[in-house]
């Protein structure tokens, strides 16, 4: 039966509800960048208590109040804004699954998420971006210069896309042919991917400075407090960093207006897309090569397998990230670095190995434990035949998620008490939604009969699982790397060294700051382990259990972010009434148009019927899909390599992200100071451990540069004519799979040389564990080979007249 026309959503609606994954995983980038910017202000922190300022506070609050008020504010709103965008999102998602004419109304509020989304995230994201980089006026002119014209063009471009050209129709008839739409969609969804995360670099790479910020310890020479130490020493290279680091800024700020917009969009393959992609990928590049070295000689140059199979890509979601943040954790561990040798310790050194080795010792474990299982499943999940290895999967998930659990507890915190709580309130989720679910709210079964409502039903709980899994893992992502590098930084020295820095300020701040992070990611992890097996996650959404739990983790952010950016009363006031200024004004409202919707019986009744109709409609289409002829099927193996290619540019984009990042922040620190053979701004252990440090740069560089090649490749293979040709498609893949190997291969090299200090024995259980772990998959699949070789001669027919004698 099909649908009245009336009742079917207008293309404009139709395009704006479509965007609502890139609104969110924008507004997710830019929460999570804007959180870490809050709490490692630009221009460092104070590390001593003298002339009137408190250790830890940031030294341009002292230096230059007028331009950090303007940093601050503008990053909070961007905070606070990021996350009513997320949680409008899921309100209208949600809406948008319960009523048609509910729908109808709610997507009259799309535009103002979409004006939100582009005008509120990147222009304040673009104002505090400009407020913590202004060095001089170089900066600021350059800076000024290509943000206007970035502007001076949509505007162009906007009063161009609204006289209709002649040639508009033809390309509008040409793009509604349903493999070209879907063609077109993948492309725009690869190039959100990859302009969100040069985003999310770039801005915390131009904040935080290569070469470190002059702290109270180096007043003498000529400098200010908190301008970049690479100002005086390397000051081209610090300005081509700034010019590249920023113009692949804008450039990706650009890709995002241009295709996020509906009036400025574009056809993913245009010209304007090229050179966007050209500048973005190039200015990357020369900003890691004139920001990573400071020496010229060394720049970088069944059913549950069914159910598993349709949560693959939130598998690869999360092993990614996990593979980003240990990589980072391990480079950095929690409680700082030593900044001088003696008592028998070098500079660059972990000081939490030297204060307390055992604790040490479990955060490096488990880190690398998490580590090495999300690398094993990024390439198990490489293949198909994966789904073969089910357990192999699944244990390695588990291991990931209780290493970063075990990681967590020991390096965000001090003593064991409150270690232990961290694990309590893990254990507390996961118990809390088991009594949600058998006490409060437990649903009732649905008929077996009714198969329609119930594959409705199912794909209702399909959706709200990946939303609740990219939350959870996002979330993760975020509260795991500030819990263990907490605001304010930690004591370089003295008998606190090591300890939080806000701790001893204001104790109780620090507490609210770190139970708030902590919930949050304890919440996060007991949600994804929940969400691992289909028999706990099925009733625990249909209760909104986990749902409760992600609203929990939402204030439980805001409220660590009110404790931890400022350590005076009334800028976290200030941070509290920006919050919910941004938060309350857009929810009048739609609070409003939710009163005012018809509600009664009759409509409710109506739209089942119509969901009936909805589901009918589906039904008939997968019998048809059953009987799809070669080319359907030409087509789907094209979408498989489609979904392929976007993971593969997901994954590219992290791994250039976290190798960018590591090389301009290398392991083992900076020196604050000159003298002694080394210049100011250089790493620690380029003269501490020189040939370990030459090892981890080249290893990292190395990764940089594949992945980056690996994103070329895939553009190249998306925007070819000649891409469904089979030989191209094969070498193409052949030769991905060989970039990406050689990708995590030199990532493991780097992760391991800048992440022992000396000790090379835990990672020789670490290579023993590996091995193992290579040993019994290659067993496994030697087995499995087996069985399947009996299994096909046993049925093979007997020939007649070969009987055995």
């Amino acid at each position: 039966m099909a649908l009245p026309q009336s009742e079917g959503p207008s293309p404009s609606s139709e395009w704006e509800y479509r965007l609502r994954r890139y609104f969110v995983m924008l507004a997710t980038v830019v929460a999570t960048v804007t959180y870490s910017a809050g709490f490692n202000p630009p221009g460092g922190v104070w590390q001593e208590a003298d002339a009137g300022h408190l250790a830890g506070d940031p030294i341009i609050r002292a230096t230059s109040y007028r331009r950090y008020m303007v940093f601050f504010y503008c990053n909070t709103t961007a905070f606070a804004s990021s996350l009513l965008v997320i949680a409008l999102t899921l309100i209208l998602t949600k809406l948008h699954e319960m009523n048609r004419k509910v729908r109808m109304m709610g997507m009259r509020l799309q535009p103002l998420r979409a004006l939100m989304a582009f005008d509120l995230l990147s222009l304040v994201v673009v104002g505090a971006y400009t407020a913590g980089t202004w060095q001089d006026k170089f900066t600021a002119v350059y800076c000024s210069v290509l943000v206007g014209t970035a502007l001076a063009y949509l505007a162009a471009h906007r009063a161009l896309a609204s006289c209709p050209g002649p040639g508009q129709a033809a390309d509008s008839s040409r793009s509604s042919h349903g493999y070209h739409l879907q063609l077109e969609e993948g492309r725009r969804k690869a190039l959100v991917v990859l302009a969100t995360f040069v985003v999310s670099v770039t801005y915390a790479s131009g904040l935080s400075t290569p070469g470190g910020f002059w702290d109270t310890t180096t007043t003498e020479g000529g400098h200010r407090l908190g301008d970049p130490i690479l100002k005086d020493e390397h000051k081209a290279r610090l300005r081509a960093f700034f010019v590249c680091n920023t113009t692949a800024l804008v450039a990706s700020l650009l890709i995002l207006a241009l295709l996020l917009s509906r009036k400025l969009r574009l056809r993913a393959a245009s010209r304007e897309m090229y050179g966007c992609i050209l500048f973005s990928l190039v200015g990357l590049v020369g900003a890691y090569a004139a920001g990573s070295s400071r020496g010229a000689g060394s720049t970088a140059c069944d059913d549950r397998e069914e159910a598993f199979a349709s949560g693959r890509n939130l598998l690869r979601l999360l092993a990614t990230f996990a593979t980003a943040i240990t990589y980072q954790a391990g480079l950095h561990p929690p409680g700082g670095l030593w900044q001088d040798s003696r008592d028998g310790h070098l500079a660059g050194d972990p000081i939490l190995l030297t204060t307390n080795a055992r604790r040490y010792n479990t955060f490096f474990y488990c880190n690398s434990i998490a580590f090495v299982a999300s690398l094993s499943i990024i390439i198990l999940l490489l293949e198909n035949r994966v789904f073969k290895l089910f357990n192999v999967v699944t244990a390695a998930l588990m291991l990931e998620l209780f290493g970063l659990v075990g990681a967590y507890a020991a390096g965000s915190c001090r003593d064991v008490s409150t270690s232990i709580d961290v694990m309590a309130m893990a254990a507390a989720g996961m118990v809390y939604v088991v009594i949600h679910v058998i006490f409060v709210a437990l649903p009732l079964p649905m008929p077996a009969e009714d198969h329609l409502k119930q594959r409705l039903a199912d794909e209702l709980i399909r959706k709200r699982r990946k939303l609740l899994y990219l939350f959870a893992t996002l979330a993760t992502t975020l509260t795991y790397q500030t819990g263990l590098t907490p605001p304010s930084g930690s004591w370089p020295s003295g008998h606190h060294a090591g300890h939080p820095v806000l701790l001893h300020n204001y104790p109780r701040r620090y507490k609210v700051f770190f139970y708030c992070n902590s919930l949050t990611f304890a919440l996060c992890i007991a949600i994804m382990v929940l969400l691992v097996n289909p028999h706990l996650y099925t009733p625990a959404i249909r209760s909104r259990a986990l749902s409760v739990c992600m609203v929990a983790g939402f204030f439980a952010v805001v409220g660590a972010y009110a404790a931890g950016s400022s350590q005076h009363l009334t800028t976290s006031i200030g941070v509290a009434v920006v919050v919910a200024l941004v938060c309350l004004l857009p929810l009048v409202p739609l609070f409003f148009v939710m009163k005012v919707m018809p509600t009664n019986r009759a409509r409710q009744l109506k739209w089942d019927e119509t969901a009936t109709d909805d589901v009918e409609h589906q039904l008939a289409t997968d019998v048809e899909h059953e009987l799809a002829t070669d080319a359907d099927v030409e087509e789907a193996e094209d979408s498989q390599l489609r979904d392929r290619g976007k993971y593969l540019m997901m994954l590219g984009v992290l791994v250039a992200g976290m190798t960018y990042q590591a090389g301009l922040d290398p392991p083992g620190g900076i020196w604050q100071h000159g003298g002694d053979g080394h210049d100011a701004g250089s790493p620690v252990m380029q003269d501490s451990r020189r040939w370990q440090y030459l090892a981890f740069f080249y290893s990292n560089s190395t990764s940089f540069g594949a992945s980056v090649i690996s994103m070329l490749v895939l553009l190249r293979q998306w925007f070819h004519k000649d891409q469904r040709v089979a030989t191209s498609r094969l070498f193409v893949r052949r030769l991905m799979h060989t970039i990406i190997q050689l990708e995590l291969l030199a990532l493991l090299v780097a992760y391991a040389m800048g992440s022992s200090f000396g000790n090379w024995k835990p990672w020789l259980y670490m290579a023993i564990g590996i091995i193992s772990f290579l040993a019994y998959c290659a067993i496994n699949a030697m087995l499995r080979s087996c069985r399947r070789s009996r299994a096909l001669l046993a049925r093979e027919p007997e020939v007649p007249g070969e009987s055995s004698p």
